[in-house]
């Protein structure tokens, strides 16, 4: 009889084991998975400040306090102390509306005057003689590249307001870990946009001096 009387309280001992052991094994995960997304956070913020972005900076370190706090304590319970995720959460979309406009060309008075002043000497120049370009085949791809720089220099500066909207736009609407990936996207995985000093800078290869860069 004591014998069977115990039996059962030992599995309800075990049962309660492994059900601690279980929970220890969730915070674990939990700890280590925070700690891996810390590391990765500072890592890419120690990167962007070494290029000399500290809003962006703030913005990852801000969007990492975030995503390790889902993971600690998990995103319902953000929800439910909704006064901390609205205020990191809100000082995430301020600077990253503030770096879009910061960032963009179609703030920068130097660019802008800069595409004006190329889209008139695109209008200008006629073809690249044979005393600076020989090679006839880079001679035609000069000319080639002649019209294509009018048209880019003449719609630069309406394309890059566009690109400022669609940034704007993008740091108001976009959550803050879809944001943080679109971040990466554009930076090391999209490729670079033809403009207007990049075509002017090719036919310059192709043609030296032929602009004022």
């Amino acid at each position: 009889m004591h014998i069977a009387y115990l039996s059962p309280f030992r599995q309800d001992l075990g049962a309660s084991y492994s059900f601690d052991l279980k929970g220890y094994n969730f915070v674990l995960v939990r700890l280590i998975a925070s700690g891996v997304s810390a590391i990765a956070f500072i890592g890419y913020s120690i990167y962007e400040a070494l290029n000399g972005d500290p809003i962006n900076t703030a913005i990852i370190l801000l969007t990492g306090v975030l995503f390790i706090l889902a993971i600690l304590f998990g995103p319902f319970s953000l929800i439910e102390r909704k006064e901390i995720s609205a205020l990191i959460t809100g000082l995430i979309t301020i600077l990253s509306i503030f770096n879009a406009f910061m960032a963009s060309d179609a703030t920068d008075s130097d660019k802008i005057d800069q595409n004006i002043d190329l889209f008139q000497q695109a209008l200008k120049v006629k073809y690249c003689p044979t005393d600076i370009q020989p090679n006839e085949s880079e001679r035609a791809k000069f000319h080639a590249l002649k019209d294509i720089l009018v048209k880019q220099c003449g719609l630069q500066n309406r394309q890059n307001i566009n690109s400022l909207a669609v940034d704007a736009a993008k740091a108001r609407y976009l959550d803050p870990i879809s944001g943080l990936a679109d971040n990466i996207h554009s930076e090391f995985i999209k490729d670079e946009p033809v403009t207007c000093l990049s075509i002017a800078m090719r036919m310059n290869e192709i043609c030296s001096g032929k602009f004022q860069l």
